[in-house]
């Protein structure tokens, strides 16, 4: 068959198909676990390596064969694009699914078009492009690694990410039902998502939290699962260590309990610090040299912020450290001497610490 968008996908030996069909399906992450839930927003954290990505493409071709239905695969920034749309189905069709379709692409790091047999199923795009267009047959959105990993130091979330989110969100919907899978390795314990829409952690034992058409799931990794990754020869490396907790295991990465404390009575706030929409507080213990470093701030304390997208007429932007209330913070956390009341207060600080 001549094809005239794109790349083809290549195909793949059918005795490496057979060895990987031989890999049971229940270790494996199925989205049909939450569908059930029928929420409109869904946020969904799990290992690597888990299955979600490969469920949600397999719901994404048997709908458009179903009833032609489209989908949307969005990144925030273009240069995410180039490499996550290569090969977008070749997992699929690994396992020996869809073997009679032929999957294509046009486009690049500023969009493009999905097409099955030349037929369009869906489009990918950045966040970072501004507005989406109406797309009358999108049914499902995947706002892929949509948590950032703090630890790096060259991409932030976008300036109100949320709203430019929910903009996006309504050019292609337009009073629609268009369902969001937002997809992520659990990198981080924080994002404004978080905030903006008051998700609570899950604490059932499906790992499953839901209200208000919102679903927030960290994916339980299956024993089998575990056990046959940590059977592979990378498995065994990284087995015991906190990556391997992480990869495996779903155990937020970064997340630990150093420098977590009680906040006394007897510290006082003496300046606040926002982060986001978080208004953190910082508090001095002069009595037994302790600094305490909180999410709830003193709205009658002076608030700094060293995020430029954070500055509001509320708050003071300082940049290069010239501020004796930060150096006397980045001096006190240099020393061991600051703690977090709670693990999102030490998340939030983790974030902004280099900017100091």
């Amino acid at each position: 068959m001549e094809l005239s968008h794109g790349d083809t996908w290549r195909t793949y030996p059918k005795q490496k198909r057979k060895e990987r069909k031989n890999l049971s399906e229940s270790m494996f992450y199925d989205v049909k676990s939450v569908n059930r839930y029928n929420c409109l927003f869904n946020f969904l954290h799990g290992a690597r390596g888990i299955g979600k990505s490969f469920s949600l493409k397999k719901l994404f071709v048997e709908s458009f064969l179903k009833d032609g239905s489209q989908f949307y695969y969005l990144r925030r920034y273009r240069e995410d694009l180039t490499k996550s749309s290569k090969g977008f189905f070749d997992s699929l069709q690994e396992q020996g699914l869809f073997e009679d379709i032929v999957f294509t692409k046009d486009g690049g790091k500023n969009g493009g078009t999905f097409y099955v047999n030349k037929e369009p199923i869906g489009f990918y795009g950045a966040l970072t492009k501004g507005k989406g267009v109406e797309l009358p047959k999108v049914k499902y959105i995947n706002y892929d690694e949509y948590l950032i990993d703090k630890s790096d130091q060259y991409h932030g979330y976008l300036r109100d990410e949320v709203t430019q989110f929910l903009e996006f969100y309504e050019s292609i919907a337009r009073m629609r039902n268009v369902t969001v899978y937002f997809t992520s390795n659990n990198t981080d314990g924080y994002s404004p998502y978080f905030d903006y829409f008051k998700l609570k952690k899950p604490v059932k034992k499906n790992g499953i939290w839901a209200q208000n058409d919102l679903l927030y799931q960290e994916i339980k990794t299956s024993a089998e699962y575990v056990n046959a990754k940590y059977n592979t020869r990378f498995g065994s490396i990284i087995k015991g260590t906190r990556y391997g907790k992480y990869a495996v295991e779903n155990e937020n990465l970064h997340i630990t309990d150093d420098f977590l404390k009680k906040k006394p009575p007897t510290a006082k706030c003496t300046f606040n610090l926002q982060i986001g929409k978080n208004i953190c507080g910082v508090y001095f213990d002069y009595c037994k040299g302790e600094v305490f470093f909180s999410c709830n701030g003193n709205k009658n304390m002076i608030t700094y912020t060293v995020v430029k997208a954070d500055h509001t007429p509320n708050n003071i932007l300082v940049r290069g450290g010239k501020c004796y209330h930060l150096a006397e913070l980045k001096k006190a956390f240099a020393f061991n001497q600051l703690f977090f009341d709670s693990p999102k207060a030490k998340n939030l600080f983790e974030r902004i610490e280099h900017l100091l």
